[in-house]
């Protein structure tokens, strides 16, 4: 009798190929959630359904990941209730073992996102051993960039601070994430949030000094009193050890390979961390470039800090940056610091830093607030009065005759410029006076001959027209320079030289933001520009981009066409447009 079984038996959901069974997870058949689990639970599924329970939490490229939400502490919540994250998906995948990642965006609260979660602020040493643990498991990783932004309406409000236990336990995990980053040859690191609880605090043995007793200090080459850092609320065990890079017991102590280093928390720079970020500056042969931003210490605190700093990296770095909220830097610790960098091309200082320059000599000592030399500095982005001060020559000593002064020419390799304006350009009345302080500038600058050619020069107005709407002023300029006209046969002052103007956002949707009214005020304001640039986002928060609407970049380049002719590259934010035979063409 012949046998009834079919020669082929159907197959099961088992026998499926992955790009079958990646079809079938993508309809969304089957929760996010329960796809976690069944790649846990069927090792054959794991890489499927892994993959598409990552993309629906927004990781679908594991090279460059972002991880926007982070439950910090998953036993918080009832057994079985705790919400899957993407950094869940990623601890627990097979296939991340022993891989590469270029860059690694982590943010513990995101901005303005719809999946953010009420958060302990004591839970965060447990984030970040869930952080550690996906940092561990990696070959290597090029770029990490750690934010953790101050969404307070997301974090419970607790009557005291977390316990002394609590803060000896963050120090320990935020030391261990930070060697492995280091161990996995992390070129670039980005640290950006705050401390938790007053451990995160300066102490020092002795009374700090202020500016004049600093300067006094200086001048005369005395050494100020020795100080020391102390380690408030660090376990005895940690306050008097080397603090080491997390390394393998069966290898030995890598060599950093960090060449970008962004400080902009207060945590790399306080106590507990000070000496580890010392030796990582002082071990990393490649490192050329340092950002600082969102510090918030006192000036004391800066004019001992930088010394010592400088000591480290003044003959490595290539690029110094300070973006924002440094508010108790003194100009003459700024200053002082950068006369200790002869090696810098790069110098970026933000509109926000208070720039204060003594021109009259100390009645005590005679010091003036110093002027650093820059020989070698190329790109130079800063408010108007810290170029100005630069451009000076420098001080002539007391004893130096007059007659013996040598011909100086400041800054001598400066290639490119960018200016904050010295006034913002919102109120109609500003213009004129602004733009004639410009021309200054532009003269001082050009009236010495340098070696590299022509200096080119962009105007930063992202914080005259930050928010949308802003654009009201443009009309009443418009309407100004009419009335000027009538009375003068020469136009207002204009801001000529300019070959690239940095706005922020644009959006004809809004009334006050009209292509061809905002063309008009460029041709009539920057006659000789070239780029236009709009950003749309701020340096401190990169994945927040404010990105522009196809058809407002459709009217804006044909309006530029019409009234600016000169304007051949437009830039908004992901994409680059060129002009080319009169017809604008995207290349990015």
């Amino acid at each position: 009798m012949a046998s009834t079984t079919p020669t082929h038996a159907p197959k099961g959901l088992l026998d499926l190929p992955p790009e079958i069974l990646l079809l079938i997870f993508e309809y969304r058949c089957i929760a996010a959630d329960e796809l976690y689990q069944l790649s846990v639970l069927c090792r054959h599924l794991h890489w499927p359904a892994m993959h598409t329970f990552l993309s629906r939490k927004r990781v679908t490229d594991l090279q460059n990941i972002i991880l926007r939400n982070i439950v910090w502490n998953p036993d918080q919540f009832i057994a079985g209730s705790a919400p899957l994250d993407a950094l869940a998906g990623l601890n627990a995948s097979t296939f991340m073992c022993g891989a590469s990642v270029k860059t690694l965006h982590c943010y513990f609260q995101y901005p303005n996102s719809p999946y953010n979660m009420f958060q302990y602020p004591s839970n965060l040493n447990i984030a970040l051993r869930r952080l550690a643990t996906f940092v561990r498991k990696l070959k290597s990783l090029d770029v990490i960039r750690i934010y953790l932004l101050s969404e307070k309406r997301y974090l419970h409000r607790q009557a005291d601070f977390p316990s002394d236990g609590h803060l000896a336990e963050w120090t320990e995990s935020f030391l261990e994430l930070a060697g492995l980053i280091v161990g996995r040859g992390c070129v670039e690191m980005t640290i950006q949030y705050d401390g938790i609880g007053s451990a995160m605090e300066f102490s020092f043995t002795n009374a700090a000094p202020n500016s004049r007793a600093h300067r006094i200090g200086h001048f005369i080459g005395r050494r100020l009193e020795k100080h020391q850092w102390l380690r408030p609320l660090v376990p005895k065990k940690l306050r008097f050890m080397t603090l080491p890079f997390a390394v393998s017991s069966k290898t030995a102590l890598p060599v950093s390979s960090i060449r970008s280093l962004c400080i902009h928390s207060t945590v790399l720079l306080t106590p507990s961390f000070l000496p580890w970020t010392m030796r990582l500056l002082k071990e990393s042969p490649n490192l050329t470039s340092i950002s600082f931003a969102h510090l918030s210490f006192g000036a004391d605190v800066w004019s001992r800090l930088l010394p010592d700093l400088a000591k480290v990296v003044s003959h490595k770095l290539i690029e110094f940056s300070i973006l924002e909220s440094c508010w108790k830097l003194s100009t003459d610790d700024l200053l002082f610091f950068l006369d200790r960098l002869p090696r810098l091309t790069k110098l970026v200082i933000d509109r926000a830093v208070q720039i204060w320059v003594c021109e009259e000599a100390d009645e005590v000592v005679g010091v003036r607030t110093p002027i650093p030399a820059l020989d070698c500095l190329e790109t130079l982005q800063a408010p108007e009065d810290l170029i100005l001060h630069l451009l000076k020559p420098p001080h002539r000593r007391f004893w130096e005759p007059a007659t013996r002064r040598k011909p100086y020419t400041p800054l001598p390799s400066l290639r490119h410029v960018t200016v904050y304006p010295s006034s913002l350009l919102v109120d109609t009345t500003s213009y004129a006076p602004c733009a004639e302080r410009w021309l200054s500038l532009q003269s001082t600058i050009n009236q010495h001959r340098r070696t590299n050619g022509p200096i080119t020069y962009t105007l930063d107005l992202q914080a005259d027209f930050a928010a949308t709407g802003k654009y009201t002023g443009i009309a009443s300029y418009l309407e100004y320079r009419e009335l000027y006209l009538q009375d003068s046969s020469s136009p207002p002052p204009s801001f000529s030289g300019v070959s690239e103007v940095v706005m922020y956002h644009f959006d004809n949707h809004y009334p006050n933001d009209k292509p061809q009214l905002f063309c008009q005020w460029l041709k009539v304001l920057f006659p000789d520009v070239r780029m236009v640039t709009f950003t749309g986002v701020l340096s401190t928060l990169p994945e927040q981009v404010l990105r522009m609407k196809e058809g407002t970049v459709v009217q804006l380049m044909k309006s530029l066409g019409e009234k600016c002719p000169g304007v051949d590259v437009l830039r908004v934010p992901e994409s680059e447009y060129r002009k080319v035979d009169g017809r604008w063409i995207q290349v990015i």
